[in-house]
């Protein structure tokens, strides 16, 4: 008799974690055309973010071509001056990873 019993426990025990299991694996699945249609969208953000910098690649040296040479050649020297001043003051990447400082949003009056 008691050997009965366990046997009906450890049934009802293994029935109860399968129901309780079947459900949970499904819901954290995405179906495929889920999948597809968020693939594609990144792919077309990731065009269209290519696109806008070619073109503004372009128009960069565009407005530097149509100078004359002395205009290219001071463009060339401030743009020099620029970097080195910019690589100069720039913070370490350390500190802006370890940045305990949160931004805050500017309020709309």
């Amino acid at each position: 008799m008691q050997t009965k019993l366990n046997k009906l426990r450890i049934k009802k025990l293994i029935l109860a974690i399968l129901i309780v299991s079947i459900p949970v694996f499904p819901v954290y699945s995405q179906s495929r055309k889920v999948k597809k249609a968020m693939k594609k969208s990144e792919n077309a953000e990731e065009n269209t973010e290519k696109t806008y910098d070619k073109g503004r690649d372009k128009a960069i040296k565009h407005r530097y071509d149509i100078q004359s040479k002395e205009v290219q050649k001071r463009m060339k020297e401030s743009k020099k001056k620029s970097d080195q001043y910019n690589r100069s003051n720039r913070e370490p990447f350390y500190k802006e990873l370890f940045n305990r400082k949160k931004k805050h949003k500017k309020r709309k009056r």
